[in-house]
């Protein structure tokens, strides 16, 4: 049980388990704040109730047989400051080769998501909270053996990338 304390108080104190000082709300609602990101690689995931419901989360590796289709989903979270709720803000999520260069689908297409997002504020909240907003997307896409990061911007801002690999099965 001590051990069991001790590493969730370490946990805690190194800010893997708690609030975050991005989490707080705000000193002063009306000055800018920049959002915060996170993004992971699932085997698959739901967004219900503002929830992120997943499973077999944060991989970096998938071991595919040539010609083989990766299924994987990407679970977001973003943290949208209070300043800048009730504003449509375009989201952007794109798989790129660890050279930088867009990975383009069996039509030629770049392999992107691209959305807009408005989250507003619930009546009562307190001013300066930040607000969240999760989504969960699935992706099907046939990947050659190399690495590869999805990143997830929004206001064509950087807030979150996840490197992984795809290798083919031994023998």
């Amino acid at each position: 049980m001590f051990f069991a304390r001790a590493y969730l108080s370490f946990l805690s104190e190194a800010g893997t388990l708690g609030s975050t000082v991005n989490d707080l709300p705000h000193p002063d609602a009306d000055s800018p704040a920049k959002p915060s990101g996170l993004l992971l690689l699932c085997d698959a995931a739901e967004a219900i109730g503002g929830k992120l419901y997943l499973l077999g989360a944060g991989w970096s590796r998938q071991v595919l047989p040539e010609g083989h289709m990766g299924k994987m989903a990407l679970a977001i979270r973003i943290k949208i400051p209070w300043n800048m709720a009730n504003t449509k803000l375009d989201l952007e999520m794109r798989l790129v080769t660890s050279d930088g260069e867009p990975v383009l689908n069996e039509d030629n297409q770049e392999v992107k998501i691209v959305a807009t997002v408005e989250v507003g504020r619930p009546p009562g909240l307190a001013k300066g909270t930040p607000l969240d907003f999760t989504a969960a997307v699935d992706t099907n896409v046939t990947l050659d053996p190399k690495q590869y990061e999805w990143q997830l911007r929004l206001g064509g801002e950087l807030l979150a990338r996840e490197q992984f690999s795809v290798e083919r099965p031994p023998g």
